[in-house]
C-alpha cells in the first residue's frame, strides 16, 4: 500500500512538473528561432524530398504586387449628350494591368443626372453612381466599385463615356481605376 501511495504522489509530482515545464517552453506569445551553421542548414520538405536550400516563393496574388492608379477625367459641356476620355497611362510593355477597384465622381447641375456611366477595358462595365448630396447649385455624386479587369498593351486601353440624363450645363466626370501589375 505504501509502495501504490508512493508511486501515485512521484507520478502526479512527476504530471505537474511536467505540465509547469510545459508552459515555460512551449509559451504561445514567444517566437521560435532555429539558428544552424551554414555547415549544417536546416532541411526544407518539398513535396517528400529535401533540400538544404530554402524554397523559392513568388507571391502573385498578395501584397508583394507592384501598384498603379490611373486617372481620367471628361465633361459633358452644355448642348453636348456625352463625354469620353480615354484613362491616362499604359501598363510597362511587359505588364498587364489588373484593376481592382474603380472609384469616380460627377459633379451635375442641381436636378440632372447622368444617364449611363460606362468603363471600356476589354469589354463594357456599367459603373452605377449613388447620389451623395447637394452642395449649392450641384448634385454629387460617387462610384466605387470592386472589379477585376485584364488590360494589357495589345488590346484597346481603357476608356470612360457618360452620357448626361436630362438638362444643361457643365458635367464634370472625375475617377481613378487602381490595381497591380503582373507579368504578361
Amino acid at each position: 500500500m505504501l509502495n501504490s501511495l508512493l508511486r501515485i504522489t512521484v507520478m502526479a509530482a512527476t504530471v505537474s512538473i511536467s505540465l509547469l515545464g510545459a508552459n515555460a517552453v512551449y509559451a504561445a506569445d514567444k517566437d521560435v528561432i532555429v539558428t544552424n551553421p551554414p555547415a549544417n542548414p536546416v532541411p526544407v520538405t518539398n513535396g517528400g524530398t529535401t533540400s538544404p536550400t530554402p524554397l523559392v516563393i513568388q507571391d502573385v496574388d498578395h501584397p508583394a504586387r507592384h501598384s498603379f492608379s490611373a486617372q481620367f477625367a471628361c465633361d459633358i459641356l452644355d448642348g453636348q449628350a456625352e463625354c469620353r476620355a480615354q484613362v491616362a497611362g499604359t501598363p510597362p510593355t511587359d505588364k498587364i494591368w489588373v484593376i481592382e477597384t474603380v472609384s469616380a465622381r460627377v459633379v451635375t447641375p442641381g436636378g440632372q443626372t447622368v444617364g449611363d456611366f460606362t468603363l471600356s477595358a476589354n469589354g463594357n462595365y456599367q459603373i452605377p453612381l449613388s447620389f451623395q448630396g447637394t452642395i449649392g447649385a450641384f448634385d454629387y455624386y460617387a462610384a466605387l466599385l470592386p472589379v477585376r479587369i485584364y488590360v494589357s498593351t495589345r488590346f484597346d486601353l481603357p476608356t470612360v463615356t457618360a452620357f448626361r440624363g436630362v438638362g444643361s450645363g457643365r458635367v464634370i466626370v472625375t475617377g481613378i481605376l487602381s490595381g497591380h501589375l503582373v507579368a504578361e
